[in-house]
Parts: C-alpha cells; structure tokens; sequence
C-alpha cells in the first residue's frame, strides 16, 4: 500500500503464549466460540501476545496470508483503546469532565504529556481496572474486535465516525492530508486501517464502532466469501 510501510513478519522466534493458550484459541475455533484476551495495560509484551494470538487464529482459519494486514490494524486499534483509557485516568486526576465541550478543549491541551512515562501510566490502568480486550471469531465473517471499559464521548463518537466516511473515497494516504486530524494525536490511525481493509476485503463497511453500557467496541468484520486477491507487502 502506498504510504503505508509494513514488515512482511509473521512473528519473531519467541513465543508469548503458552501452549495453553495456543489450545484455547484452536479449540475455540473447532467448536465455533469467541477467543477473547484481555490486559490491563499495553506495553511490547503485550502487543506482542495479542499478534501472536491473531497469527494463531488466523493459521487454524487458514488465513495466514491476511496476518500483515490485520495485525497492522489490531495494533492501530489496541493502541487507540489503551489511549481512550489513559485519557480517562488524566481527565479524572485533573478534575476535568470529558463531557463538557470546554473542559474537554482544555483537557486536550495537555494530555499528549500524559504517556510519557509508560510505567506510571501502567500502573495507573491497572489501579483503576481499565482493560483493553480483544476478541476474535469466525463464522460466516471472521470478526476482529477490540473493546476498552470506558465509553468514548459522543463528540469523539461523532468525529470516528465523519473519519471514517470520508476515507471511503480515499485510495492513498496522499488523499488524506488536508483531512487528518491531530486532536487526539492519531490522525492518520483510523485513515490507515480503513486503507489497509480495502486490501482484504470488497466490503466497504468492514470497520465501526459501537458503544455498550461500559464499553468502546471497534469492530473489523469480514465476510469469508468477500476476499481480494491479497498483495505482498
């Protein structure tokens, strides 16, 4: 994909799965269940769990050949999840209601300073029990979600979903770049995922999101009979 740079890895020699995990997520797959995974905050061990369990998801479904795709996109997704978590905690300590349009200007303001320091934010997610989830299963569809406990507003709500839209008409991130926007310091995240699913699937409404009761859910669904002949990359 043109302005997109992936390394072609389906994963390195070390394994952050157990061989108990590994069985889970093929068992799953045999009996038609969700394979679901969950962590309180992501650093490199981590993230590099949850590609290991898409690569393994994807070898029993017999779709290794979308790995470099998907996992591009799982990484986009787990990182936005795990960022709508730490802003929550930065919001809540400064006393700020990331409902209030004013309150949120000014929120904004400073939270990119909030991650500098990985540790500390680590430890703040998991003191205050904020997840990042992934679920896989496949039926007719094989459907990649990613789920954080807190609920986005419906300001950023609104804003995900005008992104999306407007990147359906897009063919290269060259397209993009009087439309990206930094608010969250992501801009080109949603753009670039929404780019790289063109290459899998003809479906152009592979990606949504959705909100629960106490959850941010984004959804990739891909219909098994809906594929495109995949490029190397």
């Amino acid at each position: 994909m043109k302005g997109i740079r992936i390394q072609n890895k389906c994963m390195s020699t070390k394994s952050y799965l157990k061989q108990e995990d590994k069985n889970y997520i093929q068992s799953a797959i045999e009996k038609r269940q969700e394979v679901v995974f969950s962590c309180n905050g992501l650093n490199h061990e981590e993230k590099e769990k949850f590609k290991e369990v898409l690569q393994v998801f994807l070898t029993e479904c017999k779709r290794e050949n979308m790995f470099a795709y998907l996992s591009y996109c799982l990484l986009e997704l787990l990182d936005n999840a795990n960022r709508a978590n730490v802003k929550r905690i930065y919001f809540k300590k400064n006393n700020l209601d990331i409902t209030n349009p004013s309150d949120y200007q000014k929120g904004m303001v400073g939270f990119k300073q909030a991650i500098i320091n990985p540790e500390n934010v680590l430890q703040n997610l998991k003191s205050n029990e904020l997840t990042v989830k992934l679920l896989l299963s496949v039926n007719d569809d094989i459907l990649l979600q990613v789920s954080n406990n807190t609920k986005i507003t419906e300001v950023e709500l609104n804003r995900i979903n005008e992104k999306i839209e407007k990147t359906k008409n897009y063919t290269s991130l060259e397209d993009a770049v009087y439309d990206i926007d930094e608010t969250e310091g992501c801009g080109l995240g949603l753009i670039s995922i929404i780019l790289m699913l063109k290459k899998i699937s003809r479906n152009t409404k592979s990606l949504f999101f959705n909100l629960t009761e106490n959850e941010t859910v984004a959804t990739i669904k891909i219909p098994t009979n809906n594929f495109t002949q995949l490029e190397e990359i």
